[in-house]
């Protein structure tokens, strides 16, 4: 339901704040047109008499609540249309100050790995889209993004980040990953993890997205490079690779899986 994205647009364009509208209405252009939307018909068909709701629904989360148009976005990408049309007609809890985490394991019998976080399902965004993002970002910290993209457009997904016991080898992380019977996430999974749950991320800690070994891009010094990304205690997105070989800090560290 990319095409929801325009009418997001319009909602900030009828604002009277001029910062969301100055601010933001180049992104949504931008993302507009790197997407294949759909038209105002198509829009219109699914949502009927409920177009003019869904609009005022938007303005007032990102006016009253000052919600991110980045993250209102996101929302209406992972929404489904049940829970767009029970939000519209108010019978639909509308958690948007803080998004909810589902259940976390208080401990887990792995000697290595303890889960941290399971979050809600999302939707695997336009994966041209998200392949663009992760070179863009992640390309010259990877030298050539070699990776095959382990996701399709469309897909649900719940991610879970793991905390080290003790330190892993790079080698014992893809294993467990593989045991769990996860997508190994690569620089695309991650790419879609910043696009889709950055907010709910532990903060300071470096979340690798591990491949096979011989998929990852090779360094200056003959070895693989995994990448990662950290969301600071700022709020800020740094990306970056560490080299394959040797093991993981426990305390600077952490493992990202993305689940059916």
């Amino acid at each position: 339901m990319y095409g929801l994205a325009f009418f997001c647009e319009y909602a900030i364009i009828q604002t009277d704040k001029e910062s969301i509208k100055n601010c933001f209405s180049d992104r949504f252009r931008k993302y507009i047109k790197n997407n294949k939307m759909a038209t105002y018909k198509e829009v219109v068909g699914v949502l009927g008499e409920n177009l003019a709701s869904l609009l005022e629904l938007a303005k007032r989360w990102l006016t009253e609540w000052a919600i991110e148009p980045k993250k209102l976005l996101h929302l209406f990408q992972n929404i489904r249309k049940d829970d767009l049309m029970g939000l519209i007609a108010g019978t639909h809890e509308i958690k948007v100050k803080k998004q909810a985490q589902s259940a976390v394991p208080s401990s887990s019998d792995d000697e290595y790995f303890e889960c941290v976080l399971i979050t809600d399902y999302i939707t695997v965004p336009d994966m041209e889209y998200v392949a663009r993002h992760a070179k863009e970002k992640w390309g010259n910290k990877v030298g050539s993004v070699t990776a095959s993209m382990p996701l399709t457009t469309g897909a649900r997904k719940r991610i879970k980040i793991f905390n080290f016991k003790k330190a892993p080898s790079s080698q014992q992380c893809v294993d467990f990953i593989k045991k769990q019977n996860a997508n190994l996430p690569n620089v695309y999974g991650l790419a879609v993890v910043e696009m889709t749950v950055v907010s709910q991320l532990p903060r300071d800690k470096w979340i690798l997205a591990f491949d096979n070994r011989d998929n990852l891009a090779l360094s200056g010094f003959d070895d693989r490079r995994v990448p990662d990304m950290c969301l600071d205690s700022r709020g800020t997105v740094v990306r970056d690779a560490n080299t394959w070989g040797g093991d993981w800090n426990v305390s600077a560290h952490c493992l990202v899986l993305l689940c059916d």
